[in-house]
């Protein structure tokens, strides 16, 4: 197979990764995440544009804007933009816990261990000491132990979030389906799966 740069050869591997039907959720994620460096860091073509150009030509050799890269990868994978967007994130602080532990990088892909947007950006912002100590945690188990005692403090705030959304689908979304076209209907339910989204990364 003929591949045009590194980066083209790390796309076609992630989206065999991606086809496969038994990847966890932190696996599917970070690929995604993987994807979007990937797209981010490709050089034009002898034409002058990369993949995307159709929509997105590139300006004096520059890379699309994250924005317009999270959104193309967005069509392509069926989820929104912003999900996107989290999981270059998540692929940056699993890249960085792997360079203090792969066992804690392991532990994370596997779905043994969850961590959420706010310890993700504790991760990409902290010292290599916080990181290390970070990964130790989650090595020797006690990084769970931390987040059951945190997790008390968010029940109500979960509780009100999930009240919200019961309330938005039953008001919005059910007035939707009897008005509205599949395609409005669909992009009513993006910003309420982005939410539990959001949510779910609380936990």
């Amino acid at each position: 197979m003929g591949f045009s740069s590194r980066d083209d050869v790390v796309i076609w591997i992630i989206q065999n990764q991606i086809a496969r039907r038994n990847l966890t959720l932190y696996q599917l994620r970070y690929f995604r995440g993987l994807h979007f460096h990937a797209d981010r860091r490709k050089t034009k073509n002898s034409e002058g544009t990369n993949q995307y150009s159709e929509v997105n030509r590139q300006i004096d050799g520059k890379p699309p804007s994250p924005h317009s890269t999270a959104i193309k990868l967005a069509e392509k994978y069926n989820v929104s933009p912003s999900t996107i967007e989290r999981d270059s994130r998540l692929a940056d602080a699993l890249l960085v816990i792997g360079e203090a532990s792969p066992e804690a990088k392991q532990s994370i892909l596997s779905g043994e261990t969850r961590i959420t947007r706010k310890e993700m950006d504790e991760i990409l912002s902290g010292s290599e000491v916080f990181v290390t100590e970070i990964a130790e945690s989650i090595y020797n188990g006690t990084f769970k132990e931390h987040k059951s005692d945190s997790m008390a403090g968010n029940v109500r705030s979960l509780d009100s979030a999930f009240s919200r959304i019961s309330n938005l689908i039953q008001r919005e979304l059910r007035g939707l389906t009897k008005s509205y076209t599949p395609s409005e209907v669909k992009e009513a339910l993006r910003v309420h799966i982005t939410e539990l989204e959001d949510i779910f990364e609380q936990l």
